[in-house]
């Protein structure tokens, strides 16, 4: 299960995992309760977690960045409670995000992405993105190192090439032979679009 198949759902508590959709809305699971039902969007209004962001007193970090820091950090900052005090909420995404807009991210959006850290840590989301980013930066490391190899190899070619020419030309001086130069077109990777920003508290 992938951070971007999950929503939250307004005027239903919990994450739900979008499994269909439809015209007038979409298909969930209720990752809390475990149930599969359709859930109009004349009723509710849907919103993935992958296009939610806290503010920052200079810009906004993606939820997925909070909730990966939240984990790595657990061990030494374990969240707070439902029943601790605001000043410990607080205190807690301090550590977190030292840097968060004290005026727009309020306690209950603290609470909301505390409890929403427990779900997706019981459903192993956290740890699928983790698995999935090593890969992609695996698979990113490879395609450098296969495209150096590439370089030097054509680099080599286009210096043998030189010296076959040269030594024919001493052969047959006659001959006004010429070699054309081949230069290895690299592909640019496209760059990637930012996520859309959303308010944490309209979640």
């Amino acid at each position: 299960m992938r951070f971007h198949e999950i929503t939250s759902i307004s005027g239903m508590g919990g994450l739900f995992r979008m499994t269909g959709q439809r015209p007038n809305g979409l298909i969930v699971h209720s990752l809390a309760e475990g149930w599969t039902r359709f859930v109009s969007s004349r009723k509710h209004m849907f919103t993935p977690l992958e296009n939610i962001a806290i503010y920052t007193d200079e810009d906004t970090v993606p939820l997925l960045d909070v909730l990966l820091a939240m984990r790595e950090k657990q061990a030494d900052t374990p969240p707070p409670g439902p029943k601790e005090s605001s000043d410990v909420f607080k205190e807690y995404l301090e550590a977190i995000v030292p840097n968060y807009d004290r005026d727009k991210v309020y306690v209950s959006d603290m609470k909301k992405l505390v409890r929403w850290f427990g779900i997706l840590e019981e459903h192993g989301v956290l740890e699928e993105e983790i698995k999935a980013k090593a890969e992609e930066e695996a698979g990113e490391g490879a395609d450098k190192v296969a495209g150096d190899a590439g370089d030097a190899g054509a680099s080599a070619g286009e210096g043998k090439a030189g010296t076959t020419s040269s030594s024919k030309a001493k052969a047959k001086p006659e001959a006004d032979a010429s070699v054309g130069d081949k230069k290895t077109a690299k592909a640019s990777k496209p760059a990637s679009g930012k996520a859309d920003k959303a308010d944490g508290k309209d979640a």
